[in-house]
């Protein structure tokens, strides 16, 4: 399967989709045929900034432009979860999930038949994980702590203290926002990721 790229700007969160995007006039693809081991390919040049952006540490970014991959989803950035939701491969989801991901959305100790019901819900083979997540947000007690309308920095920072109890650190946040930004994750991934996060296991050990 090919991997994806994107061009995404932090500021305008403008998204240039690769190759589609590229245009030959604001960006232009520089090919490995003529530039050979230069650039970590796609390689891609902006025109009106005279900068390149490639998958190389030093290129990734450009001013306000970012090059991202779907492969980036597995994140190296530190604090953040190591797959887009941060659960687990194996198909059985414990309680102390179930709780952990109850009190990431609301900010409370589920009671114990409402964490009995979602246990048994999201151990349904026909029920993912990320759904149960996304049926919390789409809440009322959720949309009162986070309300639908707020942007994808505000949402992550409201979860960031609802979750792990602090502002997010600029790494994590971009990460999330970005991926937001470019399609690649939505809001239930975010909650799924930072409930399921080694941070917030360590922090919620006694739940459940």
């Amino acid at each position: 399967m090919t991997t994806k790229y994107y061009i995404y700007n932090t500021k305008t969160h403008e998204v240039v989709d690769i190759p589609d995007d590229i245009d030959g006039r604001t960006w232009i693809s520089l090919s490995e045929e003529r530039y050979g081991d230069k650039y970590q390919y796609p390689a891609i040049y902006n025109m009106d900034s005279h900068t390149v952006l490639d998958q190389s540490e030093g290129l990734s970014r450009q001013g306000d432009w970012i090059m991202v991959s779907e492969a980036s989803t597995v994140s190296p950035v530190p604090g953040v979860p190591d797959s887009v939701t941060g659960i687990p491969d194996d198909n059985a989801y414990s309680s102390e999930s179930v709780a952990r991901l109850y009190s990431a959305a609301f900010r409370r100790a589920p009671d114990e038949s409402g964490l009995k019901y979602w246990t048994e819900m999201v151990n349904d083979p026909q029920i993912s994980f990320k759904s149960v997540a996304q049926s919390f947000i789409d809440s009322a007690e959720f949309s009162s702590l986070v309300p639908s309308s707020s942007s994808d920095e505000e949402f992550c920072t409201a979860l960031y203290q609802n979750v792990l109890g602090r502002a997010p650190d600029s790494s994590g946040l971009e990460f999330w926002t970005v991926h937001l930004g470019i399609g690649l994750f939505n809001r239930a991934d975010v909650l799924c990721g930072l409930a399921e996060s080694p941070e917030n296991i360590s922090l919620t050990e006694s739940i459940a």
